[in-house]
C-alpha cells in the first residue's frame, strides 16, 4: 500500500504543471486590416525546461479582439483561443483595462489538460527618447481539468498566477517589436520567464503602436494661418 502511494506521488510530480500558461499581451485592440503574430520562448523557473509558442491576434471592433495560440516543448502540444474585451482604452493618463477569456488544451504523453482561462489585464503605452514601451500586468485565473490514463491522477484544480511584462518598439523597426514577461506561481501554475518577438502586418500604412499613440493626441489648429480673403471683412 505504501509503495503504491509512493509510485502515485512520483507520477504526479512528473506531470507538468500546465507549463504552457502565458499572457504575452497588452491592452491594445488592433484596427481592422491589421494583424499580429507573437513568437516566444518560455523558460520554466522550476526546471529550466522550454516551451516554444506562437500567437495570432486580430481585432473585431474598437473594444474586442480574438487570439489563437499554439506551441510545443515541455508540453508535447498546446492549442487555444482567447476572446479579448478592453472597454477602457489607453487615453491620456488612463491605462487600458479589460480582460481575456478562453480555452487552452494541452497534451503530454498520456495526459491531457483543458483549462478555462480568465485574464484581467492592464497596460499603458508611453514613449521615451524615440522608443515606445507598453508595460502590462495580469492576474490570470484558471480552472484546469486534467485527464490521465491513471484514474488516480485525474484532477480539477483552480490555477492562479501573477504576470508582468513589457512590449518594446525601437525607432528603427516599424513592424517588429520585442516582448518580455515574468510569471509567478500563486496556485497550481508554473513560474516562468518569456522572451519573444511581435510582428505586425496587414493593410495599414504604419502598423505600429507609435502611430496609434500619436493618433490619440489632438491636432491643434495653426494659429498663424492667414485668414482667407472672403472672411477678412
Amino acid at each position: 500500500m505504501i509503495s503504491r502511494a509512493l509510485v502515485l506521488t512520483l507520477l504526479m510530480a512528473a506531470v507538468p504543471a500546465s507549463a504552457y500558461y502565458s499572457v504575452l499581451d497588452t491592452g491594445e485592440i488592433l484596427p481592422s486590416g491589421l494583424y499580429k503574430l507573437t513568437g516566444n520562448m518560455q523558460v520554466l523557473t522550476e526546471n529550466s525546461k522550454l516551451n516554444l509558442g506562437v500567437r495570432g491576434d486580430m481585432g473585431i471592433s474598437d473594444e474586442f479582439g480574438l487570439r489563437v495560440i499554439g506551441g510545443f516543448g515541455e508540453m508535447d502540444t498546446f492549442l487555444g483561443a482567447m476572446f479579448k474585451w478592453m472597454p477602457i482604452p489607453d487615453v491620456d493618463k488612463q491605462p487600458a483595462m479589460g480582460f481575456g477569456i478562453g480555452l487552452i488544451y494541452g497534451n503530454d504523453d498520456d495526459m491531457t489538460d483543458v483549462t478555462i482561462r480568465f485574464e484581467p489585464l492592464i497596460s499603458k503605452t508611453f514613449e521615451y527618447q524615440g522608443t515606445v514601451f507598453t508595460p502590462y500586468g495580469a492576474v490570470p485565473l484558471g480552472l484546469r481539468m486534467r485527464d490521465h490514463d491513471n484514474d488516480s491522477l485525474d484532477s480539477d484544480k483552480a490555477t492562479l498566477q501573477m504576470v508582468g511584462g513589457v512590449q518594446v518598439q525601437v525607432e528603427k523597426w516599424k513592424s517588429l517589436q520585442f516582448i518580455g514577461e515574468i510569471g509567478v506561481d500563486l496556485t497550481e501554475a508554473p513560474g516562468f520567464l518569456n522572451f519573444g518577438v511581435v510582428y505586425y502586418f496587414g493593410d495599414v500604412a504604419d502598423p505600429t503602436p507609435r502611430n496609434r499613440l500619436k493618433s490619440t493626441v489632438p491636432v491643434q489648429p495653426n494659429r498663424m494661418e492667414p485668414i482667407p480673403e472672403e472672411d477678412a471683412y
